[in-house]
């Protein structure tokens, strides 16, 4: 099987503590942190619980995000996400995976820039504590989350910071149908510091509204191999939710995706 971790977003409605329980249950390997979920129940609690199962931390994920048309804001979420960093180390794990927050009433060309002073503000931490940060495009529907609607657009902003202490998140759901992709994955493998790994139902209209593995249209095991075929050895970090995934259950959601993980081949 692959090499891959469960994101908590999977079992989006679960505490932070069910979500240990179960997925050690299932024998999942690693889990992806989401800080919404373990601050509430305790940085330090969450560590114990962590070791007691004996789950690996694949990344740790942040629900801040930066206003970036308001830069009266930004001191205060600066300061945040540096705790998140901080946390991060805690964890065990040297991934943060984040969204650039929006930048409603600016161009993209006017965008870019605020967010890349943002990051100069961000990246000699992140290197102080050994942290990578995994910036995440999102959906071209959530402007809310981001101004990265594309997969290529975040590399592309890699490529112009180039720092090793900035990669991207590729997103599956919302990369799968690029132009370009499996040229992007060969090409600049190196700017990817995680693969999100979902799958898309045909004649979804909202989002986010995700299916188990291998219930979808999106060609994973293609993707799958063009990544692994680069020599990349990190995460495929499965986050599948939505209104399928809770008709279903999460029981039965993760189920699938580990099946289909499992008929997907050896681990690497």
């Amino acid at each position: 099987m692959i090499k891959y971790s469960m994101n908590e977003l999977t079992t989006a409605r679960w505490p932070f503590d069910k979500d240990v329980e179960y997925y050690a249950q299932r024998g999942v390997p690693a889990i992806t942190a989401q800080r919404m979920k373990l601050e509430p129940f305790g940085v330090d609690k969450g560590l114990r619980l962590l070791k007691d199962a004996g789950l690996r931390v694949a990344a740790y994920q942040t629900s801040g995000q930066f206003t970036l048309n308001d830069q009266d804001r930004w001191p205060k979420q600066i300061d945040e996400f540096k705790r998140d960093m901080e946390t991060a180390v805690k964890l065990g794990t040297g991934l943060l995976i984040f969204q650039t927050g929006p930048g409603e009433g600016l161009s993209y060309e006017e965008t870019e820039p605020r967010f890349v002073e943002v990051l100069e503000r961000l990246l000699p931490e992140a290197q102080g504590l050994g942290v990578r940060l995994a910036v995440e495009h999102n959906s071209a529907l959530r402007v809310d989350l981001g101004y990265l609607g594309t997969l290529h657009n975040a590399l592309d902003l890699a490529d112009k910071v180039d720092s090793p202490y900035l990669t991207v998140c590729l997103e599956m759901n919302n990369a799968w149908f690029e132009r370009g992709l499996y040229d992007n994955i060969r090409d600049r493998i190196g700017r990817i510091g995680v693969v999100q790994i979902d799958d898309f139902k045909a004649g979804t209209t909202t989002t986010p509204s995700r299916v188990p593995l291998g219930d979808g249209i999106i060609p994973i095991e293609r993707i799958v191999n063009a990544v692994l075929e680069t020599g990349y050895d990190g995460y495929f970090d499965i986050e599948v939710l939505g209104p399928h995934v809770e008709e279903m259950g999460y029981e039965e959601a993760i189920r699938r995706c580990q099946a289909y993980l499992e008929r997907l081949g050896p681990a690497s």
